[in-house]
């Protein structure tokens, strides 16, 4: 069975991060090469499957969670060299500060929050899914 309203919040959250993957692309999407079998970026449908950065959103239900229920974030990097922890945690900065931004815009009269959660980035708060979907 659909969720209209799930399926309109998760496709405007894809949007969100979209816009996430393109701004690293362009930023830092020449610091490393990408993975040899990864398209360059924009040669796909979904940012997530070219260019240098991958951004995804997760549901979990937060078990073991500082804050509940959420959608946990993933930057990953595409390339066959190894990624400093500090070039990851600058990426994850530019990722967190955008959403901070953008999630009140997109989904207005909501609580969103973006926080580090025990083992990663998380999405949480107002996730209820009355007619603003």
């Amino acid at each position: 069975m659909r969720n209209n309203s799930l399926e309109a919040f998760e496709s405007s959250l894809a949007k969100v991060l979209a816009e996430v993957d393109n701004v690293l692309e362009i930023e830092y999407g020449r610091m490393l090469p990408r993975h040899p079998q990864r398209p360059a970026m924009g040669k796909t449908a979904n940012p997530q499957y070219d260019g240098l950065f991958s951004v995804a959103a997760k549901f979990s239900a937060g078990i073991g969670s500082f804050y509940g229920p959420g959608y946990t974030l993933e930057l990953r990097a595409s390339t066959l060299l190894p990624v400093s922890q500090e070039l990851q945690k600058k990426w994850e900065q530019v990722m967190v500060e955008i959403l901070r931004k953008r999630l009140p815009q997109v989904f207005p009269g909501r609580h969103l929050l973006v926080d580090l959660d025990r083992y990663g980035w998380k999405i949480h708060g107002d996730l209820s899914l009355g007619q603003n979907g």
